[in-house]
C-alpha cells in the first residue's frame, strides 16, 4: 500500500506532457520539460547543477542504483530503459529538425529582403493535411521550402522517395508526393480566394553542405544551405503578383491543429515511478530479511557465521550498519548468558 501511494506522487509530480494534444511548436519544449523534471526527481540537487544532464544520465544512474540494491529493479528497468531511448530519439529528432530550420530562416532573412516569408504553415484539403516549413513570397511568387537537416547522404529515386544512406538505404519520407501535395492545396487556397495562375515552385533545401546528394527525380529541386538565398533571388516568373495580398491569403487559411504526442508520456512517468520506488523500498525490506537470516539461523557453526558475514558486507553495504548492531547485540547477549551459567555452576 505504502509503495503504490509513494509511486502516484512521483507520477504526480511530474507537470509537463498533461494535455492530450500540442502544436507542432509545442512539442520540444514539453519534450524537454518531461527530461528536466525526470533529472530533477532522480539527482535531487538544485538546477543549476543538473544543467546538461538527459534522461539518458538518468538511465545510467538508476542502472548503477540497481546494482547496488541486489538487481531489485531490474524488470521496471528494462522497461524504462525502452522509453528513455524513445524520448532520448524523439528530442534528437525535434533538436535537429529545429536547427536546420533555423539555419535555413538566416538565410532567407539575409538573402531575400524583397520577400515575405511564413514559417511552419499548415494547409487542410479535405482529409489532406501537411505542414510546409517556409513559404517565401515575392511579386515573381510562391516558394514552397522543404528543409532537410542531416548528416547521412541522400538519395531521392525518379518517383520523389526520399532515402537516408548508410549501411542500408532507410526510406525517410515519400517527399516528392508531399511536395506535390503542398503545391496543389496552396493552389486551391489561392484560387478560392480569386488568386489565380500563381507561379508556385519547391524546392528542398539540405543544411549540411557536406553530404552528397543524388537527386533522380525530374520534378524535384533540391539546393544545399549556402544556395537557397540564390536560388529565391533567380526565381522569376512571367508576370507580377500581389505579394501582400498573397501573403494575407495563406497567412489567413492556414489550419493550426493540435496532435498527440508521439510519444506515450504516461507509461514512461508510470515506469520511472517503478523503477524508483523499487529502489526507494529496497533498504526496508532487505534490513528486515536479512537481519532475521543472520540472528536466527541456530544451524550454522562459527565458519558459516563468519562467512554468512562476509558475504552480507560484500552485497549489502547499505545494510553493514543495522547488520554489525544486531550482530554485536546477539555476542554481548551470549556472552552474557554464558558468564550468568558459569556463575550458577560456582
Amino acid at each position: 500500500m505504502e509503495k503504490e501511494i509513494r509511486k502516484n506522487e512521483i507520477i504526480n509530480a511530474f507537470k509537463s506532457c498533461g494535455r492530450t494534444a500540442y502544436y507542432r511548436d509545442e512539442v520540444l519544449p514539453e519534450l524537454l520539460a518531461l527530461q528536466r523534471e525526470t533529472v530533477e526527481m532522480t539527482f535531487n540537487k538544485s538546477h543549476s547543477e543538473l544543467v546538461g544532464l538527459r534522461v539518458i544520465d538518468v538511465l545510467k544512474h538508476l542502472e548503477i542504483l540497481n546494482e547496488q540494491h541486489d538487481n531489485i529493479a531490474t524488470n521496471e528497468l528494462e522497461i524504462f530503459r525502452r522509453d528513455c531511448k524513445e524520448l532520448n530519439n524523439l528530442i534528437k529528432a525535434n533538436i535537429s529538425g529545429s536547427k536546420g530550420e533555423s539555419y535555413v530562416e538566416r538565410q532567407l532573412a539575409v538573402g531575400c529582403s524583397n520577400s515575405l516569408i511564413l514559417k511552419n504553415v499548415e494547409l487542410t484539403d479535405n482529409d489532406e493535411h501537411t505542414e510546409v516549413d517556409f513559404v517565401v513570397i515575392n511579386p515573381s511568387g510562391v516558394i514552397i521550402v522543404e528543409v532537410k537537416n542531416t548528416s547521412k547522404n541522400v538519395f531521392i529515386d525518379s518517383i520523389g522517395d526520399f532515402y537516408r544512406v548508410g549501411e542500408y538505404n532507410r526510406l525517410d519520407s515519400h517527399l516528392g508526393y508531399k511536395m506535390n501535395l503542398r503545391k496543389k492545396i496552396l493552389n486551391k487556397l489561392l484560387e478560392e480566394h480569386n488568386c489565380f495562375d500563381v507561379p508556385i515552385e519547391s524546392v528542398v533545401v539540405f543544411t549540411n553542405n557536406s553530404i552528397e546528394v543524388r537527386n533522380k527525380c525530374d520534378h524535384l529541386v533540391t539546393c544545399f544551405l549556402t544556395q537557397i538565398s540564390s536560388y529565391v533571388s533567380n526565381f522569376n516568373e512571367k508576370g507580377i503578383i500581389d505579394s501582400k495580398k498573397v501573403y494575407n491569403i495563406i497567412n489567413e487559411g492556414a489550419d493550426r491543429k493540435t496532435y498527440p504526442l508521439q510519444f506515450d508520456s504516461n507509461g514512461f512517468k508510470t515506469h520511472f515511478a517503478e523503477v524508483m520506488v523499487s529502489i526507494e523500498f529496497f533498504d526496508e525490506r532487505e534490513t528486515t530479511i536479512d537481519t532475521f537470516d543472520i540472528t536466527n539461523n541456530e544451524s550454522d557453526d562459527s565458519l558459516g557465521a563468519f562467512e554468512k558475514i562476509k558475504m552480507f558486507v560484500k552485497t549489502h553495504p547499505i545494510q553493514l550498519a543495522t547488520a554489525v548492531t544486531t550482530i554485536a547485540s546477539t555476542i554481548i547477549i551470549g556472552v552474557t548468558t554464558l558468564l550468568t551459567v558459569i556463575k550458577n555452576k560456582k
